[in-house]
């Protein structure tokens, strides 16, 4: 296309500069109501410009001479996940710019989902991917982060004003002054809210006052503590929600709307079976405490709220779903029944009834029954491994312990080998050789297993390695997910095939089987140099460098588990924290679905794999050789 009369170099503010690399998003604030409203512009001196806060990824639009690079906010190149969407940009009249804005996938009534969008990365972006632009940082030779944010706004507007109503590629408008209106309207049409910018603002990175978000309702995720019935509603009446503070389970109140008839009895149905060793949560009255039929703490629901009360019950709630976690890997063919009847029937503990982690966590034998239940999927990943145990003998965290050699009492059927550490030290270590030596293990208060990336009879020739994503403060599940993804193709890119697994907590585990060619110092060594490279592909992304301070806003790619003796995670194993989550192998397009790794957790996890199958069960198939970098 042509280009047409545009000015950029007439903007106040504006100034010469080369096209930089990467800009650094600017953030709103979340605020209660939307600023403007205050008064008389000629009053306020301030005017804001108010737009519809989408549900997507926030991804800035690079273009240089023709070619296009779609930089999320992590700082990841996925031109190529977003399908056809790129090319929407070739139509543009300019030679150089960037473009701030959220892509999004849209339901029939043409409002963003979150949900629509990871499918359709899923699956295969195509066609049906959104651009939505709502700013405008640079343009042909000219820098306009200095101009006020209306005059960009103008701009943009006219430099996508060709495109027309079908394009991938739309305006993000706004409206000027109060923004009650939109804010109201917003509300009614179930969005998530608007994002308020005063019109006379420079562009600044980071969060900022002069751009503010409003939800339209306040929202969070809250454990369903229980329920009521009534005769007037044939069956659920309300959810009992609660929250977890420092452990322990707090009510929060109740919520009564949000679901029809059908929806109802599906949560009934799925809230009766959770009734059997449950307890009430603090801070209940006695009237609930009557009426509530309490339930163990394992399903989350999203709920809508206007505000909380002084003892922190929620006001207008309204269930919006359950905060739900599926797995869709085909059942393979391959996999072995390895836990027999006569193998659950040596399972026994002492003080089956302990509760772990707090009055309303699981029992000892709950944990015994996790393990009986997912072991035919996680013993063909730890036998014939060193192990380390984590063990909590009284079910409080601080007594919890690493236990990596021998133990007095320990059961005869997991064996003991001798190897030389680091030190030069000859140790005896763990290694669990069969079922009935991995279910003897509850008896002790394991909870934990970590596993070698080797097996004892070659334990130096590791045969796995992992990256561990080790997110940093204020780095979002969502965008470790992102770099999940991104780091799964640069590895694919190096010949590698990477699986994934939820760390049990805020990370993720990358995965890679590796033909037994080299020793652990070599390993070591090839391993560092690929996570360089990978964090030099986002380098304001990734960080190899250890420590607190280097991973502030960055994922800090932790290759250090690939050293002789290093442990990581075992597949399946739960991890010592409230509700007990598991660290779960999961297929890429199962991971971009998850909200809330902690869903898969000791109660969850055994019903999903019991129509699904492990995606990690073909893994040593496709060992590859390491790259040399």
């Amino acid at each position: 296309a042509k280009p047409v009369a545009l000015k950029p170099g007439a903007l106040p503010g504006a100034v010469k500069a080369p096209l930089p690399s990467r800009i650094e998003p600017q953030l709103a604030t979340q605020v209660p109501k939307p600023p403007g409203g205050e008064g008389p512009a000629e009053k306020t001196l301030e005017i804001w410009l108010h737009e519809i806060k989408f549900d997507g990824y926030r991804t800035m639009a690079h273009l240089a001479d023709g070619a296009v690079e779609l930089i999320t906010r992590a700082g990841l190149d996925w031109t190529r996940r977003y399908g056809d969407l790129p090319h929407a940009f070739a139509g543009l009249p300019c030679r150089d710019a960037i473009i701030d804005g959220e892509v999004v996938a849209l339901d029939a009534r043409g409002i963003s989902r979150f949900a629509l969008l990871q499918e359709a990365l899923a699956e295969g972006a195509g066609t049906k991917l959104h651009f939505y632009a709502f700013d405008l940082l640079y343009l042909d030779g000219w820098d306009l982060r200095k101009a006020p944010l209306g005059r960009r706004k103008a701009l943009l507007s006219q430099l996508l004003s060709g495109l027309g109503a079908s394009s991938a590629i739309q305006f993000s408008d706004h409206v000027e002054g109060d923004g009650q209106a939109l804010y109201d309207q917003a509300s009614e049409m179930g969005l998530e809210g608007i994002v308020s910018k005063r019109a006379t603002a420079i562009y600044q990175s980071g969060r900022t006052k002069t751009w503010t978000k409003t939800k339209a309702l306040k929202t969070g995720d809250f454990v369903i503590a229980g329920y009521t019935t009534s005769a007037a509603a044939e069956g659920l009446a309300a959810l009992g929600l609660g929250e977890f503070e420092d452990g322990e389970l707090h009510y929060r109140g109740k919520v009564g709307t949000g679901f029809d008839a059908a929806t109802a009895t599906a949560l009934l149905a799925r809230l009766e079976p959770l009734r059997a060793g449950a307890s009430a949560p603090e801070g209940v009255s006695r009237e609930i405490l009557r009426e509530m039929n309490w339930v163990r703490p394992l399903l989350s629901a999203h709920i809508h709220y206007a505000n909380r009360t002084t003892d922190n019950a929620l006001r207008h709630a309204v269930f919006r779903g359950l905060r739900d976690v599926g797995l869709s890997t085909p059942v393979s063919a391959r996999r072995k029944r390895l836990i027999a009847e006569a193998d659950l029937a040596t399972i026994w503990v002492t003080n089956p009834t302990r509760r772990l982690f707090g009055r309303t966590g699981p029992t000892k034998l709950d944990i015994a029954v996790y393990y009986a239940l997912v072991g035919d999927f996680m013993l063909p990943h730890i036998l014939g491994r060193p192990v380390s145990l984590v063990r909590c003998p009284t079910g409080k965290p601080q007594d919890c312990f690493f236990q990596r050699h021998a133990f007095t009492g320990m059961p005869k059927s997991v064996a003991t080998f001798e190897a030389t550490n680091s030190e030069g030290e000859t140790k005896s270590y763990l290694s669990v050789e069969d079922a009935k030596g991995y279910l003897a293990l509850a008896q002790f208060g394991v909870v934990e297993f970590h596993t070698w990336g080797t097996h004892r009879t070659r334990l130096d020739k590791p045969d796995l390695i992992v990256f561990d994503l080790d997110p940093g403060e204020g780095v979002s599940w969502r965008e470790v997910v992102e770099a999940a993804v991104h780091i799964r193709a640069e590895l694919e890119a190096m010949g590698l095939v990477p699986f994934a697994k939820t760390s049990g907590g805020k990370g993720i585990h990358i995965s890679v089987p590796v033909t037994q060619k080299q020793n652990w110092k070599k390993l070591h060594q090839a391993t560092s140099a690929i996570s360089s490279a990978l964090a030099a592909t986002a380098p304001d992304t990734f960080t190899t460098t250890m420590g607190k301070d280097n991973r502030k806003r960055r994922i800090f790619i932790d290759f250090h588990r690939n050293a002789r003796g290093h442990t990581s995670a075992a597949p399946y194993s739960l991890r010592a924290r409230t509700n007990l989550p598991a660290s779960t192998p999961v297929s890429w397009s199962d991971l971009e679905s998850i909200d809330a790794p902690e869903d898969l957790n000791y109660s969850s996890l055994p019903g999903l794999l019991a129509t699904s199958g492990d995606p990690w069960a073909d893994m040593e198939d496709f060992a590859r050789d390491l790259p040399v970098l």
